[in-house]
């Protein structure tokens, strides 16, 4: 009896054991890295340029000089120029190239690079460092679109919309010779219409000048976000495909490329408010940052006119609805040491928090990632401030107006991607585009264009591109 009481006492103190050493393990594991008396200096690399990469920096010097300083961490933002630049650099220094850089801690991301990374075993999955309650902060398909095959990769930051600018005078200026109304311009065949008369009104006589109604300053957002509109995922990233809908793709194929052809829909640079500001244009789709550069005038012939801007929601096919589409890059966190990553993730907490990623939001002209940002008058509040900043600033508070109740009631949309998803947008925009070109030069020679034949010649192209990268289509 003695020996079984010894025994069992003796498996007692073993389980005793066990736990108290998976306790310490489990409080070793959760204890902080970060020694404030020896601290740790982590890098980041952003594409911010101008006024955008000082705001930047001001945050990042706040957080240096408080939570940084007390939890021992040092951020160190480094620009490393364009987006296409930053992710350049970036998978070389994932693939270990000659005279790349170190691998920076944080980097400014999209999901197709995060994808791209992550196979290589370079990205952390946010997943192991943000609660559901954590996650659930922030605006949900905001999370979903840095989220790939249910790991977290890129960290909402802020994000952009699409809203429909006007040149207001002389949108005034031309319904008072046709019969046009501002219901018009709420659908995309209303806008092919207005584009038609447009150009008969402002390209012949003395009036003759290149001038068209409308543009698009993305064309490959207004192909995803056309067929997205007849329920078509374009970029199918569940099925890692890509949907031809013959239908859906020739209803946008007929707004878009015969108007572009014949001049009365116009796209040349990179931004579009650069058309409207030498008159080329009268109205165009771009995203909510470019309200801050919409022109007070336009110049025509050396003579400058003031004008107002109009902001709308963006056109929509007759009998459905419009989903506002949404993109920007967030940050993505590098497989480092534990000290490095936690650094990192304390940075990006302090980041992120309501109000300093409403603040650095509104002062970038982009959309918060939180939801707080959207409830109650904290939006409304955060603007204010910028209402008498200067005229650009206010037409950024017209543009919020538009479109932020739409993503805190979350209709908006993103591409769902896959492996190649990025490469999927590339060639859908310059398979049309060198199609709209090589119908200019027909046109400007024979005059005489097949426009059906054409949009067999652009699946033609798409479908080869699409083979050429080993992408999947139906």
């Amino acid at each position: 009896m003695v020996k079984k009481i010894f025994a069992f006492s003796i498996v007692v103190c073993m389980l005793f054991l066990n736990v108290a050493c998976d306790t310490l393990d489990i409080l070793n594991a959760t204890k902080s890295k970060l020694d404030p008396q020896n601290p740790i200096t982590i890098t980041l690399w952003h594409y911010y340029f101008d006024e955008k990469e000082q705001i930047f920096n001001d945050f990042v010097d706040e957080f240096n000089s408080t939570v940084g300083a007390e939890k021992g961490i040092i951020v160190q933002p480094i620009n490393k120029g364009r987006i296409s630049d930053l992710e350049k650099a970036v998978t070389n220094s994932a693939s270990g190239a000659v005279n790349s850089d170190p691998m920076p801690n944080i980097f400014s991301s999209y999901i197709d690079k995060a994808i791209e990374l992550g196979n290589m075993n370079k990205i952390v999955n946010l997943d192991d460092y943000y609660t559901k309650e954590e996650k659930a902060k922030f605006v949900q398909h905001f999370v979903d679109s840095g989220t790939y095959d249910k790991k977290f990769m890129v960290l909402p930051i802020a994000k952009s919309c699409e809203v429909f600018y006007l040149n207001k005078t002389k949108w005034d200026e031309f319904k008072a010779v046709s019969n046009f109304t501002d219901k018009d311009l709420e659908t995309w065949e209303g806008i092919s219409k207005i584009s038609n008369e447009y150009y008969k009104t402002y390209n012949t006589g003395e009036n003759r000048y290149k001038q068209a109604f409308f543009g698009y300053e993305s064309l490959e957002n207004f192909i995803i976000v056309a067929m997205k509109e007849q329920g078509i995922d374009i970029i199918d990233g569940e099925n890692k495909m890509v949907n031809l809908d013959k239908p859906a793709l020739k209803k946008f194929f007929n707004i878009y490329f015969k108007n572009m052809v014949e001049g009365k829909f116009y796209m040349s640079g990179k931004f579009r408010s650069d058309n409207v500001k030498i008159g080329e244009l009268a109205s165009y789709v771009g995203s909510i940052a470019g309200a801050v550069y919409f022109p007070k005038s336009v110049y025509i012939n050396e003579e400058e006119s003031p004008i107002q801007m109009m902001v709308l929601k963006p056109p929509t096919f007759e009998g459905m609805k419009r989903t506002e589409f949404i993109q920007g890059a967030g940050m993505s966190v590098a497989q480092a040491s534990d000290a490095e990553i936690e650094a990192s993730i304390e940075f990006l907490k302090w980041f992120t928090k309501d109000s300093n990623n409403l603040e650095f939001a509104v002062k970038t002209a982009y959309l918060p990632a939180r939801v707080g940002a959207y409830e109650g008058d904290a939006f409304n509040k955060a603007l204010n401030k910028f209402k008498t900043k200067d005229e650009q600033w206010e037409n950024l508070v017209d543009a919020y107006a538009v479109i932020k109740d739409a993503v805190y009631e979350g209709n908006t949309y993103y591409a769902p991607p896959f492996d190649k998803s990025f490469k999927v947008r590339e060639i859908l925009g310059k398979t049309l585009q060198g199609c709209v070109e090589d119908a200019m030069l027909t046109k400007s020679g024979t005059g005489k264009i097949d426009y059906d034949k054409q949009f067999e010649i652009w699946l033609k192209k798409l479908k080869k591109e699409l083979d050429k990268n080993e992408i999947r289509y139906e």
